[in-house]
């Protein structure tokens, strides 16, 4: 059983779908956004863009 978890931070050099995508493939557990370089709107687009990742 394996008890390590693996955190990816999410920052704007980190948004765009491909990069999300292979994070998602490694094996993340968790996804932290960096609140310093946003907005709501991005914040938005990431959880959405995730969201959607997982699903599929």
């Amino acid at each position: 059983m394996n008890k390590t978890k693996i955190i990816a931070t999410i920052g704007p050099s980190s948004n765009d779908i491909q990069t999300l995508k292979r994070l998602v493939q490694s094996g993340i557990d968790v996804v932290r956004i960096n609140l310093k370089h946003c907005d709501y709107k991005f914040c938005e687009d990431i959880i959405s863009k995730i969201k959607k990742l997982i699903q599929n």
